[in-house]
């Protein structure tokens, strides 16, 4: 009995979707300066992105940076 429960279990947990994101670090190269952190705090991005989701879902964030451009984030 407690190997069929076992066999059920695992076989439920292979059909729910899991995903993890986290922030890279590389990629695209632009103007941002680690030490200084500008113009744009990718720190709060990336905290705001980062972490658990669920099937279907999608964060986004929209932010403007000291130059007065526009930042578009979207994980989905």
């Amino acid at each position: 009995m407690q190997t069929i429960q076992s066999l059920l279990i695992v076989a439920i947990l292979t059909c729910v979707p899991i995903a993890y994101a986290e922030c890279y670090k590389d990629g695209m190269s632009g103007e941002y300066d680690v030490d200084k952190n500008t113009p744009v705090d990718l720190r709060v991005v990336c905290a705001q992105l980062s972490g658990n989701y669920v099937k279907n879902e999608f964060r986004r964030v929209c932010i403007m940076d000291s130059k007065g451009r526009k930042w578009d984030f979207q994980i989905s």
